[in-house]
């Protein structure tokens, strides 16, 4: 099962991946049994959710 990370609040950009292109965006697509490496700049204070939206 794919799960559609979503990071809510900050953009995310996919540095490698098996199926995600190389972009920011606010949520990564991880298929099952794979792995992502992501960086982010974390300048907006506050508690944000990550989560999956198939839960």
């Amino acid at each position: 099962m794919r799960h559609p990370m979503y990071l809510h609040r900050y953009a995310i950009q996919a540095t490698k991946a098996d199926s995600s292109p190389n972009y920011h965006k606010d949520k990564l697509i991880v298929p099952s049994n794979q792995k992502i490496d992501a960086v982010l700049v974390v300048n907006n204070r506050g508690t944000w959710m990550f989560d999956c939206n198939n839960i």
